[in-house]
């Protein structure tokens, strides 16, 4: 849970170690899996604060906190911020983004986010394909 994980990277900070990427990534993940945009972006606050610098990892676990809220703006908005920081979306970024869309029954926005894939640089492989078409029937 969330709570846990933020109690450990405190006991991190008060033990005077360093908060790396890992362990941020894994504090985001505990409040991507619950939706938590707050809490998820805040933790990218504080990477950056503490000059850790945020990895393909740590925007597709934002991506994720944002689909699971079921917000595709906020999704969106984490994709341009990710290609803004020069870090290249990957298949996960685009299925999670699909998801985003396609769970708030957007399934027009779930289709763009395919065609706009190879724009970007990222090659559809069979999870792709497999996550809408899993879109289309959990509708």
């Amino acid at each position: 849970n969330a709570r846990g994980a933020e109690e450990v990277y405190k006991n991190i900070n008060k033990k005077e170690l360093r908060n790396d990427k890992f362990t941020c990534n894994i504090l985001m993940h505990a409040y991507a899996k619950q939706g938590d945009t707050v809490g998820a972006e805040s933790v990218l606050e504080r990477m950056e604060a503490n000059h850790v610098e945020p990895s393909v990892v740590t925007y597709n676990t934002l991506m994720q906190a944002y689909a699971k809220s079921r917000d595709s703006r906020g999704a969106e908005t984490v994709l341009k911020r990710m290609q803004k920081a020069g870090i290249k979306p990957t298949e996960f970024t685009c299925c999670s983004l699909m998801v985003a869309y396609a769970s708030r029954g957007e399934m027009e926005g779930a289709e763009r986010v395919l065609q706009r894939m190879e724009k970007i640089g990222v090659k559809p492989d069979q999870v792709t394909y497999s996550s809408l078409m899993h879109a289309y029937v959990s509708r």
